[in-house]
């Protein structure tokens, strides 16, 4: 009897350890949740808020929802489209929302309030979130996640998406697959783990064995704790390891202060005004003012590549001719420059025209083009979206960072269609002071983008009609162009300064295409320099348009009727000047000769004469101030010393 009485209790604790049943079934057909209404669509769904209970379940439809829930949602552990229909889900809040544990759901959510996950629950899909976003434990996302404030991801969350926003925190052992792109801070705790790369004010990785399998750019301060792996470069206004054993891969560059502690390990240079080193090894080249510490560094000049010899002596033989299309190009009707009309030699065109020299006979020419010294860093790109709707007002002040898409006011005009930038670094070591931007799109009409000092990688530029590109006076700006920059009619790129405020670079495969101009103006389309080195890239501008500077591109380059070219000596100094390739006026010391007398006495001193030669075979002399230093050699001691 007693072994019936155990069983019964097996078999009654058995029943209750179930699976528990799904307690309501609704859709988003013929079956809706209360509170809801189709509004008259069916493809839209309006609740006044939305209250699932526990075990509740939305099955998914083939046909694509739009929900807007004008209050708050509290999902409990529903089960939304986990059966995976053909139809899309967008949810959209305009209060809070909460969830319970073991929540699951396959949709894209927007949500006006704060956001909290339960327990072990999942999401697949992408979240927007307006204010402030937490997770509890084992939380799974696929997809991408951007909160207007604090994003907080407890112990073992693993995210398959991009992550975006305010502040970032993650608890212990998150794991990671994509870029973390936030305006404030962002702090990882042990064991974390993010394959992608980081940019934000600030970051901290905390002890103990974090790794970071990418990059990590903040505009402060960065701090790599105990045991922390960064497999990519380090950048940051201060950088500071803690002891001991953290380990960057790649570069670190501080504009103010690198501090590495006891065995902490720099695979790469490093680059500061002080290095401060406490036991630490960097494997390549320490380059800073001064350095400091229990282990100092051996100091050596930084060399800011932006205009190397090599690429100045290029720049400068290609500059000779203006406006360029080594693949080709071509021009409408009455186009001319310099005031003298487009055309061919009189002797007749030998070969394809690459160029209108400033004289206006075509020629075919093909310089070499010195490759761009950096290449477009598109991991650095993409964050916060700053985007104006009526009556928003403008945006203004944008700091540098890295950015999504940055947008004015799409249709009429106000200050919502006004973009200005705070303006950063012109050096390219100097990354935490440089723009990051996946899109810049300026749809009003008319709109404008006003440009301060600073280097700006921007992957698209979208312009409607009658869209101006300004740049403060006395500063210059450098666009990096990823992958396009198209603009309608009356476009105008800093049509009110000089060439050298404005250097537009492509990178391979780019496009530019402007529409076309106004006659009935005096302005400048374009003003300042256009650069390709590919011959994957094309520059298309349209009828009517002032050109003042250099169009210089191994690409395709073509121009519409009545393009008007102006490209003088003075036009050119400007552009070589921007690029940081003057050419010096004058005469230049090409060598040194040494001239021996032709009969000495051995041990006895001897007069010997230093000749600045102006040319290769020195017939001709430099006649300025000059200072030479000779110093013997290490076998060698000269009586005196060196000279």
């Amino acid at each position: 009897m007693g072994i019936f009485k155990l069983s019964g209790a097996l078999f009654i604790s058995c029943l209750l350890s179930l699976p528990a049943l799904a307690q309501s079934v609704y859709n988003f057909n013929n079956k809706l949740p209360p509170g809801c209404s189709s509004n008259g669509s069916r493809n839209e769904i309006v609740c006044s808020s939305l209250n699932l209970q526990w075990n509740d379940q939305i099955e998914a439809i083939n046909q694509d929802r739009r929900v807007t829930v004008n209050g708050d949602a509290s999902l409990e552990n529903a089960q939304i489209y986990t059966d995976r229909g053909n139809g899309q889900l967008e949810i959209s809040v305009l209060g809070n929302l909460t969830t319970n544990s073991g929540f699951n759901a396959v949709a894209d959510f927007a949500i006006s309030g704060a956001t909290s996950i339960g327990y072990n629950s999942q999401i697949t899909g992408d979240i927007n979130a307006g204010e402030s976003f937490t997770s509890d434990a084992e939380f799974h996302l696929q997809g991408n996640l951007h909160s207007q404030q604090d994003t907080l991801l407890n112990s073992r969350a693993t995210i398959n998406g991009n992550l975006s926003g305010g502040n970032f925190r993650s608890e212990s052992g998150v794991n990671i697959t994509g870029n973390l792109n936030f305006s404030g801070r962002v702090e990882i705790e042990s064991a974390g783990r993010v394959v992608g790369n980081i940019a934000a004010q600030e970051v901290r990785l905390l002890p103990s064995q974090v790794r970071i399998e990418g990059n990590i750019v903040a505009r402060n301060h960065v701090f790599l704790g105990d045991k922390s792996h960064v497999f990519g470069n380090v950048t940051g206004h201060s950088i500071e390891t803690q002891a001991a054993s953290a380990r960057i891969d790649g570069t670190l560059r501080a504009t103010d202060e690198i501090e590495l502690n006891w065995a902490a390990h720099v695979g790469g240079d490093a680059y500061a005004r002080n290095i401060e080193n406490n036991g630490a090894t960097i494997a390549g080249t320490a380059y800073c003012d001064t350095s400091d510490g229990t282990t100092p560094e051996q100091c050596q000049t930084p060399q800011d590549g932006a205009s190397s010899q090599g690429f100045c002596s290029s720049f400068n033989a290609s500059s000779e001719f203006g406006i360029i299309g080594t693949s080709g190009f071509s021009y409408g009707s009455n186009s001319v420059i310099n005031g003298q009309a487009i055309r061919p030699p009189e002797d007749g065109m030998t070969g394809t025209p690459t160029t209108p020299t400033p004289s206006g006979e075509l020629d075919s020419v093909a310089p070499g083009f010195a490759e761009l010294e950096v290449e477009f860093p598109f991991e650095l790109t993409g964050g916060p979206d700053i985007v104006r709707g009526a009556n928003q007002g403008a945006v203004t002040g944008v700091e540098p960072g890295s950015y999504g898409r940055i947008a004015t006011r799409q249709g009429g005009g106000g200050d919502e269609n006004l973009i200005s930038f705070a303006g950063g670094s012109l050096s390219y070591t100097d990354t935490s002071q440089l723009y990051y931007i996946e899109d810049l799109d300026l749809p009003g009409n008319p709109a404008t983008v006003h440009f301060r000092q600073g280097i700006y990688f921007i992957e698209r530029i979208t312009g409607g009609n009658q869209t101006f590109f300004t740049v403060e006076p006395g500063e210059r700006a450098i666009i990096h162009i990823g992958e396009s920059f198209i603009s309608g009619n009356e476009t105008y790129l800093n049509s009110d300064g000089s060439p050298s405020q404005l250097v537009v670079n492509m990178h391979p495969g780019t496009t530019i295409n402007i529409g076309n101009g106004n006659q009935g103006t005096d302005l400048f389309n374009f003003n300042g320099l256009i650069y390709s080195p590919y011959a994957n890239t094309n520059i298309v501008l349209g009828n009517n348009n002032e050109i003042q500077g250099g169009i210089l591109s191994a690409g395709t380059v073509d121009v519409g009727n009545n393009t008007s070219f102006t490209y003088t000596e003075q036009v050119r100094d400007e552009i070589t000047g921007a690029v940081g390739c003057d050419e010096p006026t004058g005469p230049l010391i090409d060598r040194f000769q040494i001239i021996q007398p032709e009969r000495i006495l051995s041990c006895r001193a001897a007069p010997v004469r230093v000749v600045a030669c102006a040319n290769t075979s020195c017939t001709e002399r430099f006649n300025g101030p000059v200072s030479v230093n000779l110093q013997a050699s290490d076998t060698v001691d000269w009586q005196g010393g060196n000279l």
